[in-house]
């Protein structure tokens, strides 16, 4: 059930643990600790996170020089984007990604024996997050149907109207209303 006023409260809190209990969720902060105590400093007012995976990602153009091969990304579904965030191993320093929501083609959900994996299609690029927790890949998936019913009607997440905007078989326009 989507509890809309529950996540928007957990995230003023910071309860990054009762956003996952209510995903039904584990809370893996395996690799990512860093990033989940930078994360306040990174969420926009009024900005609201729906889900959390974490998973590894290869070294992009931003990141840090000393970082070689793969590294821990914490990937953060709210009202407005797609925030990925990696905390440095031996500095402070943290390299963020930012995808706003309208500009998400789709998102791919693969889930193998053990780990899943999230692709996000931009059109001009794919965002690859491997090595996933199988169930927070689930709820980052159900993100797409948020996604395509409310962004493609022109609805901003964090300002949406219940009555134009609802996710068959997630939320109904009664739970949007909390």
């Amino acid at each position: 059930m989507f509890d809309y006023a529950q996540y928007k409260s957990l995230t003023e809190k910071a309860d990054w643990r009762g956003i996952c209990e209510i995903n039904g969720v584990h809370f893996d902060s395996f690799g990512t600790d860093k990033e989940f105590d930078a994360l306040p400093k990174y969420i926009e007012s009024g900005e609201v996170v729906f889900a959390f995976a974490s998973g590894v990602m290869k070294q992009t153009q931003t990141s840090n020089f000393s970082d070689i091969g793969v590294n821990t990304w914490l990937v953060i579904l709210t009202s407005e984007r797609f925030l990925f965030m990696d905390a440095a191993l031996l500095t402070s320093s943290i390299d963020t990604q930012s995808v706003r929501l309208d500009k998400v083609q789709a998102i791919s959900a693969s889930q193998g024996f053990l780990l899943g994996k999230i692709s996000i299609d931009l059109g001009s690029r794919l965002i690859v997050v491997d090595n996933c927790e199988k169930d927070a890949v689930k709820v980052i998936r159900k993100g797409d149907a948020l996604i395509a019913n409310c962004i493609g009607r022109g609805l901003s997440l964090g300002t949406y109207s219940a009555d134009k905007c609802s996710v068959k078989g997630i939320y109904t326009k009664e739970q949007l209303r909390k």
